[in-house]
């Protein structure tokens, strides 16, 4: 991006995704990100205060644009670290007015989960005094989960949006960090920094929700929600605050609990801590032409810039190896059929040595090395 450009957007995909041992670790550093840029403001400008606008309402609709593209590109979980409302009234915050809530309303009913920052009072904070209600849109959406700030000793972090809506529903669902959280620092090579606002709790929270899916992956939208509600820490059980005679929605159903998300629903897909080869496909691997292949599918536990796959026969004959694609970040690599995967990356072999012939019929083996590991599995070759 031109240097003008905010870099919010990388602080968030940092807090989900970032890696880096020793230093950062993201909350889902395995997940796949589908990025979508629909925001104008510079905020590193000269231009900034003086009449060049912080937001736009153009924005919302490059919103609306970029959620549609995400969902058809395969997104699960929408994370939103925006929100608008200084050209709504507190009336029109129902859910039910603003185009960006409509979309993201109609996105959570068709599956999507979306996660949405409450908002922070900033300069509103003379106009709505905390606890004052206060949220923006699409956080007053129906259906999603909007997120409100704590501190990291779980009281409230006051320059979070409080709720309820307009209409009486409870906003925010969930809480999570919002002051001083470890992010990266955009325009350095290897420094982290720190980062305030609900924006960094709606990053925080969608991670957990990748988490989850992750475990569960047949869940749908709903029963993630389900079970972060259920299990959510409450900092102060039963009515958060009151003032004349109506209660004020802070933290919702509370802090959310992974762990325990996990453990009251133990997940279906086994957990891996180290990296490591999963079986071959297809075993017996059937070898008629050069065309024909067999998969290799690996799980790495953190990014690797060296791994390597090495083929020998059963006595220790070398016969081929092959250097995979660089940088290779954390997560499941070829499971499920993905064979497309694996042939990007070069996690593939189709029978011949390293003189090009078709090897024989026999049992072999397949070493996967890492920076950090070997290992080693066995597979048929029928001619």
């Amino acid at each position: 991006d031109n240097i003008i450009q905010a870099d919010h957007g990388t602080h968030m995909v940092s807090i989900i995704a970032g890696y880096k041992s020793g230093e950062i670790v993201g909350v889902a550093p395995g997940v796949d990100l589908i990025i979508a840029k629909t925001e104008l403001h510079r905020t590193k400008s000269g231009r900034q205060g003086q009449g060049w606008p912080y937001e736009f309402t153009v924005e919302e609709d490059m919103w609306i644009a970029g959620l549609e593209w995400a969902e058809k590109k395969g997104a699960q979980v929408i994370s939103t670290s925006l929100g608008y409302r200084s050209w709504y009234s507190d009336s029109s915050l129902d859910g039910k007015t603003a185009l960006i809530s409509i979309a993201a309303s109609l996105a959570a009913k068709r599956g999507l989960i979306i996660v949405s920052a409450m908002g922070n009072r900033g300069q509103d904070s003379l106009e709505y005094p905390w606890p004052k209600p206060y949220i923006v849109a699409p956080g007053d959406a129906d259906g999603i989960i909007t997120a409100g700030g704590v501190t990291k000793y779980r009281a409230p972090w006051r320059g979070s949006g409080t709720g309820p809506t307009i209409d009486n529903r409870m906003k925010p669902e969930l809480v999570a960090m919002s002051d001083t959280v470890v992010v990266v620092k955009p325009d350095a090579v290897s420094e982290i920094e720190g980062s305030a606002g609900t924006s960094d709790a709606t990053a925080l929270i969608a991670g957990l929700c990748a988490l989850i899916l992750e475990a569960h992956p047949d869940w749908n939208a709903d029963q993630v929600k389900q079970a972060l509600f259920a299990t959510a820490f409450d900092p102060k059980p039963g009515p958060d605050t009151i003032i004349d005679g109506k209660e004020i929605n802070i933290f919702g159903y509370g802090i959310p609990n992974v762990d325990s998300v996990l453990k009251l629903y133990p997940p279906e897909r086994p957990s891996y801590t180290k990296d490591q080869l999963l079986d071959p496909y297809p075993n017996p691997f059937i070898v008629n032409t050069t065309n024909d292949k067999i998969y290799f599918p690996f799980f790495l536990t953190r990014p690797t810039r060296v791994a390597k796959i090495t083929i020998y026969t059963l006595s220790g004959e070398f016969v081929f190896d092959t250097i995979l694609a660089p940088v290779l970040r954390p997560g499941r690599y070829g499971i499920e059929g993905k064979k497309e995967e694996l042939e990007q990356f070069g996690a593939v072999w189709n029978g011949t040595n390293e003189n090009g012939k078709l090897v024989e019929s026999g049992l072999y083996f397949v070493v996967f090395r890492t920076g950090y590991t070997t290992d080693v599995k066995k597979f048929a070759v029928v001619r």
